[in-house]
């Protein structure tokens, strides 16, 4: 739930993408969804549900023993309760799908591989990456070089392929293919050196990206890959709500929320961009509008690995001068101007130049931390200089859960109810305020 303007802004970020957001009208009574943050309490595992989790860890897991399936359950269960109370209460009464409790633990088991007897991410890849490292003692001479040089692999490859990265990091890449990437990365670390070394204002970016990304998003293997954000945009005096999800490498939904219920979304999946109101199909954006939206599907800000997706950043400001100014222009032509406090590394501002020849800033203040993340709950949109619309973000959680269908376009015209924020409990409220039993929205189904 934050987007940004340009080719992308850090994870919880919004900007000039929200005239896309204006475009999505207030509509009353019937929407798609309904979006909260507070969750009922958490339903018990019955002996039926037990059994029925037994049949499916039993069958991935097949050289576990009784009490580590019981473990993985449990687990599954709790990531399932803080990810989806809607799912997790359709499992506890047996109204899930076999298919969607299938993907939600084949996904589980994915990110917890020490249930298949595997090294759990961090310390089953970090190793396998410093020792393939010391075949290049010119680029990293010294243990300390070499863990930071295996923080930019990480990043590096993650760049290429979101799939091969969690591979890496789950510890299921052979020995043979991780050197093979190394090598290539390695040779991609020395063009660059060479490239920089005759130019001060390059040659000083590489530290200040580094100190940017352990102030903001924290080490490479505790970053989130995903995101779910709730906020309101005020713009003209007016002001409307959303949520925002964003999961790496590139997808994002956008949910625009009247009275606690989504009144339209805009996405974009990694392929294709797409909208939908109440009523009607969603359909396919083009253009401009689908231009910004896919901008600002980046997880991450465009100061992070610049040098594995071949952009140039160089030092704008005078050397010891604060804050600190770096310009990025990526490989299409785009480029923007970001602005940095010398101590903190927290952005300040970020400038870009449209193709109409505006001139758009967005200002980031009121920092705070969650997790790792470092990220600016108010955020002001700036256009040739007048204040355009501030974004204000009320409630911010680190991998949500997001299942990577959640992003893509709907089929036809009735929404799936995914509860990846807890609306089944703001259901309940609203149902009990009006005396009323608990109905979901029109077209929406369970």
């Amino acid at each position: 739930m934050t987007t940004s303007h340009t080719a992308s802004v850090r994870a919880c970020r919004l900007s000039s993408f929200l005239w896309v957001c204006a475009a999505l009208p207030f509509v009353s009574g019937t929407a798609f969804a309904q979006i909260a943050v507070d969750r009922p309490a958490a339903p018990a595992m019955g002996a039926e549900l037990h059994r029925h989790l037994d049949r499916e860890f039993q069958r991935r897991l097949p050289a576990a023993s009784a009490a580590q399936i019981d473990a993985a359950e449990r687990q599954f269960l709790d990531h399932l309760r803080a990810s989806s109370t809607l799912a997790a209460q359709q499992l506890a009464s047996g109204r899930i799908e076999e298919d969607d409790v299938a993907s939600r633990i084949d996904v589980f088991l994915a990110d917890h591989p020490e249930f298949n007897g595997a090294p759990a991410a961090a310390a089953g890849s970090r190793p396998q990456i410093l020792e393939a490292l010391r075949r290049y003692p010119d680029l990293a001479a010294t243990d300390t070089d070499r863990q930071a040089l295996a923080d930019r692999f990480v990043v590096w490859i993650g760049n290429l392929s979101g799939s091969t990265r969690d591979a890496l990091l789950a510890g299921r890449m052979s020995a043979d293919e991780l050197q093979s990437r190394i090598d290539v990365f390695a040779g991609d670390v020395r063009s660059e050196r060479n490239r920089i070394v005759a130019d001060p204002a390059l040659a000083a970016v590489p530290a200040i990206a580094e100190a940017f990304e352990k102030a903001n998003l924290g080490p490479v293997t505790e970053r989130a890959d995903s995101i779910c954000c709730r906020g309101s945009i005020t713009e003209g005096g007016s002001t409307r709500d959303f949520v925002m999800f964003k999961k790496r490498p590139a997808s994002i939904r956008l949910n625009a929320v009247q009275g606690g219920l989504v009144v339209g979304v805009l996405a974009y999946d990694g392929t294709l961009a797409w909208r939908q109101t109440p009523g009607r199909a969603a359909v396919a954006l083009a253009g401009a509008e689908a231009a910004s939206l896919v901008a600002s599907a980046r997880f991450d800000d465009p100061l992070v690995g610049y040098r594995e997706r071949g952009a140039v950043a160089r030092l704008e400001s005078a050397p010891g001068a604060a804050p600190l100014r770096v310009s990025i222009r990526e490989t299409d032509g785009t480029a923007v101007t970001e602005t940095f406090d010398a101590t903190t590394y927290s952005e300040l501002t970020q400038v870009r130049r449209t193709a109409e020849g505006r001139e758009e800033e967005t200002r980031f203040r009121d920092y705070k931390k969650i997790g790792p993340l470092n990220y600016a709950s108010v955020q002001e949109l700036w256009i040739d200089g007048a204040l355009r619309s501030t974004t204000r973000l009320s409630d911010v959680r680190l991998d949500a859960g997001v299942l990577a269908k959640y992003f893509a376009r709907p089929a036809g015209l009735r929404l799936d109810y995914m509860d990846y924020m807890g609306g089944l409990a703001a259901l309940e409220k609203i149902a009990r305020k009006n005396s009323a039993g608990v109905v979901l929205p029109a077209g929406a189904v369970k």
